[in-house]
Formats: C-alpha cells, structure tokens, sequence
C-alpha cells in the first residue's frame, strides 16, 4: 500500500511540476486518443451507490445496436483500456464485459429496479486470466519453454501473477502456471515471437500452430 501510495505522489507532484516546468522526468504509458475515460467516474459512482443501467451498445461487427439492463459490479483496466463488469439481466449473463470506448453508444440510470449484487470473488477471478475475456471457466496448467534467456524478462514482468519455476536442471528455462485459455493470453505469449515455446496444454499447442502457419502465409512470395 505504501508503494502504491509512493507512485500516487511521484505522479501527482510530475503532474504539478509540469505546469511551470516543460521538462518532463515521468511519460506514462497511456492512450492519448482514448475517450472512454470519460465515463469512468460515471460508472464508478453507478457502482459506489449500487445503481442499475440501461445499456445501449454496438460491436464492432454488429449491424444494429442493442440495449439491455446492466448491474455494475466492478471496473478493470486492461492495455490501456477500461472495461465495466458486472450482470446483464437480459441476456441473464454474470461477470459480463463492457470496454468504455465508442462501442457504448448510451447509459441510462434505471430508477426503481432492484440493483443484485455480485458474490464472485473477483482477485481469484482475475488471478488465472489475461485481459478481460474469460472464453472458458476451465483452468489449466500452461508451460512455457523460453529462448535466449527471455525467462528472465518474463520472470520480472509476468502476465500471470502466480507462476512457478522447475527444479529440474534441464527446465530452468520453462515456466508454469495456472490460467484459463482466452485470446489475450495468446496475445502474450506471441509478442515474445521466436523467443517462446509452449509446451503445453495440447489445445493451446495447436492454436499457436495454426497462428503461425496464418502469419507464414502472409510472408510468403
């Protein structure tokens, strides 16, 4: 907590220093072209005073917009993006994502409707999950075999918190963990490229397969 509170006051006094002062110590890694933060303090409070919404929202791929009666229950910040979760009566649907960008068109304040809480332990929630889109509520043990020591930049900035080292001495350079399969991880795990193996589960073994024969195709002449 101190740390967290540490960060929080280097933040604050950049941010002062900067009105009288051009020459910038901290650049944060944040998305100057995302708008969706306005309605972060919006669904904060929805949140904070238990208040159920009328959502109005449109996919990317969708053709027409669609709207539905949304409990919040908490917010999450994923690659620079913000993401509402909570229960979509409507669609009877628990631990439903929302991202806060241009693909919510409409929020309304539904006044008189019971607001239902949720009892989901959202730490253990997230702790085997990358990103934001839980395909799957199966966990499984991955294991990664990494090249040219890049198990030692994985083991200081970890996509899964949880993470465990092998005590063999041919393994030193694999790591394991628990998480559930979603494309995020395997977002992750791409962007160490030719420097990562996985070694299993057999299922995500084979959709890496068929990712890198897609990306060989567009390379070839």
């Amino acid at each position: 907590k101190y740390n967290k509170l540490a960060e929080a006051l280097i933040k604050f006094q950049d941010e002062e220093d900067d009105e009288t002062d051009k020459s910038k110590i901290l650049f944060y890694d944040h998305n100057e072209e995302y708008k969706g933060i306005k309605h972060l303090k919006p669904f904060y409070l929805a949140i904070q005073k238990k208040q159920v919404l009328q959502i109005k929202f449109k996919g990317f791929k969708d053709e027409v917009p669609t709207t539905f009666e949304f409990h919040p229950h908490i917010l999450k910040q994923y690659n620079r993006r913000w993401f509402v979760f909570g229960y979509n009566k409507t669609a009877e649907r628990w631990q439903h994502s929302i991202p806060l960008d241009e693909r919510l068109i409409s929020f309304n304040i539904l006044e008189d409707v019971e607001y239902e809480d949720s009892q989901k332990d959202w730490e253990v929630f997230f702790r085997t999950m990358v990103g934001v889109r839980r395909t799957s509520e199966e966990v499984e043990r991955v294991v990664l075999k990494f090249y040219n020591d890049r198990e030692n930049y994985f083991k200081t900035k970890p996509f899964i918190p949880d993470f465990e080292e092998f005590f063999e001495e041919d393994k030193q350079d694999q790591v394991w963990f628990m998480a559930t399969i979603n494309p995020e991880l395997m977002q992750q795990i791409l962007s160490y490229g030719q420097d990562v193996e996985v070694i299993e589960p057999k299922e995500l073994v084979t959709k890496l397969k068929d990712h890198a024969s897609k990306m060989n195709d567009y390379y070839v002449n």
